[in-house]
């Protein structure tokens, strides 16, 4: 008995430790980490995300969220026995940066060093100690990645928005969205667009992956 209960003790330090509510810490920071924690949560600003590739770090997972908003903090969580994916919890400034990257980032495919490819599911949290709310497979960029009707598009002019995206992909199909990705005015835009077929979009990346627009390179 005692050595079960050492083990499951052992865990949940670790799992502290992770999301940075360790004792180890000095007691105020400590105390500091998990209030924020709560807060976001309770305030809806908390995503909870699966499928993260083993080998990526905290500092990988907020250079990636960050292009949907302010990340105030990353809470890694430790890797599970038998499952080769970790998950973790991002704490965003505002509740509609935190939706809007959970709704973007769902589903998207991403690699780990060696190439190995996984796939990110991520919900809201609305509350510490509740079930997390999954938005997974609901908002229309996640439907699209699952029907293969999404692609990304890069290297845009700053100065470029939806109208100026939607003349680009309607040579190529039926557009319908387009999901500007947050940047500044001197950094090229990036965006996402859903067509109405997947044939449409190997047609879009064919005909625009290397075209060069305004002196910049597009892919």
């Amino acid at each position: 008995g005692c050595v079960v209960r050492a083990s499951v003790c052992a865990r949940a330090c670790a799992g502290c430790r992770a999301m940075g509510w360790s004792k180890g810490m000095p007691e105020d920071d400590w105390q500091d980490q998990k209030r924020r924690n709560s807060q976001a949560s309770v305030e809806g600003r908390a995503v909870y995300v699966r499928g993260i590739p083993p080998d990526w770090t905290a500092d990988q997972l907020q250079g990636f969220f960050s292009l949907h908003g302010e990340v105030e903090g990353v809470n890694l969580l430790p890797p599970r026995q038998k499952q080769p994916a970790r998950a973790a919890f991002i704490n965003f400034a505002t509740e509609a940066e935190a939706k809007d990257a959970a709704q973007v980032s769902d589903n998207t495919e991403v690699e780990d060093i060696s190439g190995k490819t996984f796939r990110l599911s991520c919900s809201l949290k609305q509350a510490m100690g509740k079930k997390v709310d999954y938005v997974s497979g609901f908002s229309d960029l996640s439907k699209a990645r699952q029907e293969d009707r999404s692609l990304y598009i890069s290297g845009l002019p700053s100065a470029y928005g939806e109208e100026e995206v939607r003349v680009l992909v309607e040579m190529h199909g039926i557009v319908e969205n387009i999901r500007m990705l947050p940047h500044g005015a001197e950094v090229e835009a990036s965006c996402f667009v859903i067509v109405s077929t997947s044939e449409e979009v190997v047609s879009a990346i064919e005909g625009l992956d290397k075209q060069e627009i305004e002196g910049h390179v597009i892919s």
